[in-house]
């Protein structure tokens, strides 16, 4: 009981910060006055082939899809915009430290399109506030940390996947993975036709939360042993389902 007081007290300390620091992101506290900034630029550049991606991102969704060819395309406001390049065959996209409310922040999103069929070394990204959605593509290694947004993963393939997040849930579906970690403090964690699983060593832990592992397992913590692979799953706040059936 002493322990389960203790997990939502510090939970609830743990939203209050969040919710602080994205307040402060998004505020501009100069003479106790903050100012609203409205009208998106949009804007489409073709690029050069690439291997890598990395992203450190303040305030946007990140779509990253397979199309036509090598792209970047951008709906945001111009404080926001991305600064971008391909160098060494790695693409890398940042963002200024802005402070500004902005009227249109939940659309300012930033696409990223790669050639049917081509397989990508790894991606990297680091994002502050936004959601992140991956569809149809293939990496060696994927690498995620959202601090506030969901993560979307659906019909990707990769021999290592880590991702985390602080406030906001992951959903995997129909993908394919050798090695994962997935980590979620507040939130809730969806792994979908994970028929493969079967065979992989599982390890899955909710502090508050259910855990539901196939049609049988429903408690806080699961484990199976496996050679073919491994998942490890953990969550704080939040239910984890996996589908292994």
């Amino acid at each position: 009981m002493k322990k389960s007081v203790y997990l939502i007290i510090i939970t609830i300390i743990t939203v209050i910060c969040i919710l602080i620091g994205s307040l402060n992101f998004f505020v501009d506290w100069d003479d106790n006055l903050f100012y609203i900034k409205t009208g998106n630029d949009k804007h489409k550049d073709t690029l050069k082939p690439f291997q890598s991606i990395k992203i450190d991102g303040n305030i946007f969704g990140v779509y990253i899809e397979s199309g036509n060819d090598y792209s970047i395309r951008y709906d945001c406001s111009k404080d926001f915009e991305p600064i971008y390049e391909v160098n060494n065959d790695v693409l890398t996209v940042t963002q200024k430290n802005v402070k500004t409310l902005q009227l249109k922040n939940k659309k300012s999103k930033l696409y990223i399109t790669i050639p049917p069929k081509t397989k990508l070394s790894d991606l990297e990204l680091k994002l502050d506030v936004g959601d992140v959605e991956i569809c149809d593509l293939e990496f060696d290694d994927i690498n995620i940390a959202a601090n506030v947004g969901e993560i979307v993963l659906s019909e990707i393939t990769a021999n290592t996947l880590t991702l985390e997040a602080n406030t906001g849930d992951i959903s995997l579906e129909d993908t394919i993975f050798t090695n994962s970690v997935i980590t979620c403090d507040i939130g809730d964690v969806d792994i979908m036709d994970g028929e493969f699983l079967q065979g992989y060593t599982i390890d899955a832990s909710s502090s508050i939360g259910e855990v539901e592992a196939g049609d049988d397992y429903d408690g806080r913590l699961f484990h199976q042993d496996g050679t073919k692979g491994s998942l490890s799953v953990t969550t704080n706040v939040g239910d984890i389902d996996i589908e292994i059936e």
